[in-house]
């Protein structure tokens, strides 16, 4: 979905609502842990982060990885809870791509926690997307991993920039977690 400005909390809660009782929009569920599917694009990166892993953690959870000047999570206080959906709304260029997702993966040990959200039906792409952080024997690693194939016409249309542009997010995803 699509939108000239930038979308209302009455808009997303409606688009929640509306996806509430929908299946994710690709049958690799897992994906993202397992390896991926041929017909997917991948983008992954990791980073040592220079916070604790008790605090990387913590923001991981709380989606502190799309605190950044043009994207959020909606609902806006959202934490990491397996099968619970949110709104990724990320600005590109003039337009917000609004994009239903569902937490389809949770896992916490005490040297590490991830988790994955898959898209839904008016996503503008169609995959997984995977974020982990895990206590190293000198540092705390950020990683994540996504494997995504365009859904819309306007993302097909876009492909070319839109691969340029999911690097730099995923970039900017590890930054905003080492913050």
């Amino acid at each position: 979905m699509w939108s000239l400005r930038r979308p209302r909390d009455a808009e997303l809660a409606a688009i929640l609502a509306r996806v509430a009782g929908l299946s994710v929009t690709y049958p690799e569920v897992g994906m993202s842990r397992t390896g991926g599917a041929p017909a997917y694009h991948r983008e992954d990166h990791r980073c040592e982060l220079a916070i604790e892993f008790a605090t990387a953690a913590e923001r991981l959870a709380s989606f502190a990885t799309h605190d950044l000047p043009y994207m959020f999570v909606y609902p806006r206080d959202a934490r990491v809870v397996l099968r619970r959906d949110v709104v990724v709304c990320a600005k590109v260029g003039p337009v917000w791509s609004i994009n239903p997702c569902r937490i389809v993966h949770v896992e916490a040990t005490p040297d590490r926690f991830e988790y994955a959200y898959g898209t839904l039906p008016g996503h503008a792409e169609s995959g997984e997307e995977y974020f982990a952080v895990s206590r190293g024997p000198h540092a705390v690693i950020g990683e994540t991993i996504a494997y995504a194939r365009m859904a819309d016409w306007i993302a097909k249309l876009g492909a070319p920039i839109a691969r340029r542009v999911q690097r730099k997010v995923k970039i900017d995803y590890l930054r905003a977690l080492g913050r």
